[in-house]
Protein backbone atom coordinates (compact mmCIF):
# COMPACT_ATOMS: atom_id res chain seq x y z
CA UNK A 1 0.00 0.00 0.00
CA UNK A 2 1.33 3.43 -0.76
CA UNK A 3 0.27 6.97 -0.13
CA UNK A 4 1.18 10.40 1.07
CA UNK A 5 0.94 11.67 4.62
CA UNK A 6 -2.71 12.54 3.93
CA UNK A 7 -3.53 8.87 3.45
CA UNK A 8 -2.63 7.90 7.04
CA UNK A 9 -6.21 8.20 8.40
CA UNK A 10 -7.56 6.02 5.57
CA UNK A 11 -4.88 3.39 6.20
CA UNK A 12 -5.66 3.43 9.92
CA UNK A 13 -9.34 2.78 9.17
CA UNK A 14 -8.37 -0.02 6.77
CA UNK A 15 -6.25 -1.81 9.36
CA UNK A 16 -8.77 -1.24 12.16
CA UNK A 17 -11.37 -3.04 10.01
CA UNK A 18 -9.10 -6.04 9.37
CA UNK A 19 -9.61 -9.24 11.37
CA UNK A 20 -7.18 -9.73 14.25
CA UNK A 21 -5.36 -12.54 12.41
CA UNK A 22 -5.88 -11.97 8.68
CA UNK A 23 -3.15 -14.46 7.59
CA UNK A 24 -1.71 -11.76 5.34
CA UNK A 25 1.23 -9.43 5.42
CA UNK A 26 1.28 -5.82 4.31
CA UNK A 27 3.98 -3.43 3.16
CA UNK A 28 3.06 0.20 3.78
CA UNK A 29 5.08 2.94 2.07
CA UNK A 30 4.32 6.56 2.86
CA UNK A 31 5.73 9.69 1.31
CA UNK A 32 6.41 12.07 4.18
CA UNK A 33 8.03 15.48 4.05
CA UNK A 34 11.51 15.43 5.58
CA UNK A 35 10.73 18.87 7.01
CA UNK A 36 7.96 17.61 9.32
CA UNK A 37 7.98 15.16 12.23
CA UNK A 38 6.18 11.91 11.56
CA UNK A 39 3.22 10.86 13.72
CA UNK A 40 3.96 7.21 12.94
CA UNK A 41 5.93 4.96 15.27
Amino acid sequence: MGGSAGSIPAMQRFFEAMPENPDMGFVVVLHLSPEHDSLLP
